[in-house]
């Protein structure tokens, strides 16, 4: 859903009446908000009715903060995909191979008994 914000000053008002506790706020002459169910309304048709979203300043800037904190970490993550990509794969040391000389071979599958049939 694409949400409308009202104009600043608006916004002034239905805060202050929000934190006065009333219970409803005339936005104009045929809309008003119910603050209990957060729901714009109309005065000529009640059951017509839209959600409020509420941000104030501090809910604002929480939401920027985690979205360029989320962007920097994304930024963060692409370069160190990049340095992978861009770097030769790693060289094999002595020690390695001599660790792969060492290991065991993989076990060979059992063998089947088998019965000799008597002529």
């Amino acid at each position: 859903m694409n949400w409308i914000p009202f104009s600043a000053a608006l916004n002034e008002d239905i805060e202050a009446a929000k934190q006065a506790k009333e219970k409803k706020f005339k936005v104009d002459d045929e809309r008003f908000i119910d603050f209990r169910a957060m729901l714009q309304r109309r005065y000529d048709d009640p059951k017509r009715r839209r959600d409020v979203k509420r941000k104030t300043a501090k809910m604002r800037a929480a939401e920027e903060k985690a979205a360029a904190k989320k962007a920097a970490k994304a930024a963060q993550e692409q370069e160190q995909q990049e340095q992978e990509e861009d770097s030769p794969p790693p060289q094999r040391t002595s020690r390695s191979r001599a660790a792969a000389a060492k290991a065991k071979p993989a076990a060979k599958p059992a063998k089947r008994a088998t019965r000799k049939k008597k002529r």
